[in-house]
């Protein structure tokens, strides 16, 4: 019976330090009613990238691995910690209607980029390969209703 016992503690130590991968995934959703571009902008570059989202849509930002990542606090952090790109949303026809800064005010009520308790997550794996995905969701609630930007807005360029 010591045996199982000290067979089962020794299980319990070694196991869980084992974890071996740790892989993320990032993606960014439209949930809203209207197609919209996205882009980062790092206020440098004069024609960034855009990426075209139809309702319902979603786009991934990659797949990272990490290996052995000790303290879930440093997942997030893994692709944000340093960054220092806008995070913009158009619409369709290139009216800026939202931009995410990451020196956000962390006191602020407002839906953030690049908070992380603003994106959903989902682990799944087993103890040597841990999967989780983060998913920001933009919504209709999160960008100004298309006729009120739509004679006003901002051209895509400035």
């Amino acid at each position: 019976m010591k045996k199982i016992v000290f067979l089962a503690l020794i299980s319990a130590l070694i196991f869980p330090s084992c974890r071996e991968e740790t892989h993320l995934e990032y993606c960014i959703g439209n949930d809203s009613s209207q197609t919209i571009l996205v882009s980062f902008f790092d206020g440098e570059t004069t024609n960034p990238e855009f990426y075209p989202l139809t309702p319902e849509e979603g786009l991934g930002l990659g797949v990272f691995d990490l290996g052995v990542v000790k303290e879930p606090s440093e997942y997030f952090n893994s692709l944000w910690k340093n960054a220092s790109s806008e995070f913009r949303v158009y619409s369709a026809d290139t009216v800026l209607l939202k931009v995410w800064k990451p020196d956000y005010n962390p006191q602020s009520t407002q839906k953030e980029f690049y908070r992380e308790s603003d994106w959903r997550t989902n682990e799944s794996g087993e103890w040597s390969n841990i999967y989780i995905d983060y998913y920001f969701q933009i919504t209709d609630s999160d960008l100004p209703p298309a006729d009120s930007t739509s004679s006003s807005g901002k051209a895509m360029n400035q």
